[in-house]
């Protein structure tokens, strides 16, 4: 029996498929994904999860830095610093990412020449981070 119920959710799955690989496709080919794929040490993948501690680090990025947050990012910075307990809270800015994970150069200049906006940068640099150190990652 015809249902246009049916049909319209099969077409709105087909339309969610096709938009789900248009975006695979360009974060692949034009942000630097198959680069960082065929770029990352196979090893990586099998690094077991450690598991959170007392002292685990919590992560939070403004790149700008500390000095050039708006007051309400400021207001939840000093909150987040306040409730860490024994958890260090470590902020990570332009100026000081590089001391903590090595950046591919390749990805460096994605984001320099806005190929890769901030944002996206700092989902890469989040990852980097937290698999190389672990802890806790707070949005600023």
């Amino acid at each position: 029996m015809f249902s246009l119920k049916k049909v319209g959710k099969s077409i709105e799955i087909a339309a969610s498929r096709l938009k789900q690989r248009c975006i695979l496709s360009y974060l692949m080919n034009a942000c630097g994904g198959r680069e960082l794929l065929d770029n990352y040490p196979p090893k990586a993948a099998s690094k077991p999860c450690e598991p959170l501690s007392a002292h685990s680090p919590i992560w939070t990025c403004w790149w700008q830095g500390e000095e050039q947050m708006p007051p309400v990012v400021k207001a939840c910075y000093a909150a987040m610093k306040r409730c860490a307990g024994a958890h260090p809270v470590i902020l990570i800015t332009q100026h000081n990412f590089a001391d903590y994970v090595t950046m591919p150069d390749y990805v460096l200049e994605k984001q320099r020449r806005g190929i890769i906006d901030l944002t996206h940068f700092s989902d890469i640099l989040r990852m980097m981070l937290l698999r190389e150190h672990g802890g806790i990652w707070m949005d600023s």
